[in-house]
């Protein structure tokens, strides 16, 4: 083993590990936002750190009142999930919000188009039926 850890310790924290380099170039070539390349690389690093010094969990749970180090990591990750599921959700909220206004102009854009040719539009909704 290397300096006392575990197979799981080293497969999963090179994993890790690769993870927040990625995330970091990413950040770096603009490939991701540079806020969201610091909250993901900062979750990346605290998740490798509990992996490789699983101690510092445990006293980090006492701390805070919290039996045992896996039970703290637990809770942080379901408030983790949460979060994410709320931010996405916040997001696909205002996608909707930019699509209705955009399908709405287009459809404005569409109808003066077609009445600027001197129709109206009970003469436009009746070549529609027919096409």
């Amino acid at each position: 083993m290397l300096n006392g850890l575990n197979t799981f310790q080293i497969v999963v924290g090179g994993v890790v590990a690769a993870f927040v380099l990625l995330l970091v170039l990413g950040s770096i070539r603009n490939l991701i936002s540079k806020r969201d390349g610091v909250i993901w690389s900062f979750v990346g690093l605290a998740t490798l750190i509990a992996i490789l010094q699983p101690g510092i969990t445990t006293k980090a749970a006492s701390a805070l009142g919290i039996g045992r180090g896996a039970d703290l990591v637990f809770y942080v990750a379901i408030l983790l999930m949460f979060l994410g599921f709320w931010m996405t959700y916040m997001r696909l909220r205002h996608l909707r919000k930019e699509m209705t206004s955009l399908v709405r102009h287009i459809a404005i854009l569409q109808a003066e188009e077609g009445l600027g040719k001197g129709q109206n539009v009970e003469t436009s909704k009746r070549q529609n039926v027919e096409n």
